[in-house]
């Protein structure tokens, strides 16, 4: 509300993270109170912490990777599954230019979710650890106290669930298109997506 239709993602860049819950509850429906954004850098760390994650990749991925994580002298990745490092995790992530946006969107709910898988089987201590780490450079809109009552539960209780909007499996009427600001939209109904 008060800015003219754009990515949805821009609502973060213009308002930050309170605008961009408002703006997924307007448009969606939804009832989403609690947020937390992390830096690509406490990604980086966090999956250190957790000893990395083991990702399948193509020789494509591997090879983007591989240029930009060699200057470092981490080990040269491959096609299959490797076990990524905080830093090509992230290199992972930001893939654009051997397929699509949607694609790169996949990997990085792919990243998140085996962080997820990964923090299941950690102990306390870790927990704590990634905590401390995540509250150094996010912003969270939970207090501490509400955190810590969350780090305490059994992480195995729950289940990571994925809401893609709008849903290339699922939606018949998806275009695309550039927008008046020049970037590449989907164009779909949002009624029905929502």
């Amino acid at each position: 509300e008060g800015h003219e239709p754009q990515k949805i993602n821009a609502a973060h860049k213009i308002g930050g993270p309170e605008l961009a819950l408002e703006t997924l509850n307007q448009n969606f429906g939804l009832t989403l109170k609690n947020y937390m954004t992390v830096q690509f850098d406490t990604l980086m760390d966090i999956i250190d912490i957790l000893g990395g994650i083991e990702i399948e990749l193509t020789q494509e991925e591997a090879d983007f990777i591989n240029e930009y994580s060699a200057e470092y002298g981490y080990d040269t990745l491959s096609e299959g599954l490797q076990l990524l490092n905080g830093w090509q995790a992230v290199l992972y992530c930001r893939i654009r230019k051997i397929d699509s946006d949607s694609v790169r969107a996949n990997r990085q709910q792919l990243v998140i979710q085996k962080i997820f898988e990964q923090m299941k089987g950690s102990g306390f201590i870790q927990w704590v650890r990634i905590v401390m780490k995540a509250l150094e450079t996010s912003k969270i809109s939970m207090s501490l106290g509400d955190i810590l009552g969350v780090i305490s539960l059994p992480l195995g209780e729950y289940t990571l669930v994925k809401n893609v909007v709008p849903d290339i499996n699922y939606e018949t009427d998806l275009k695309t298109a550039i927008d008046e600001h020049g970037e590449w939209v989907w164009l779909y109904d949002l009624g029905k997506a929502g």
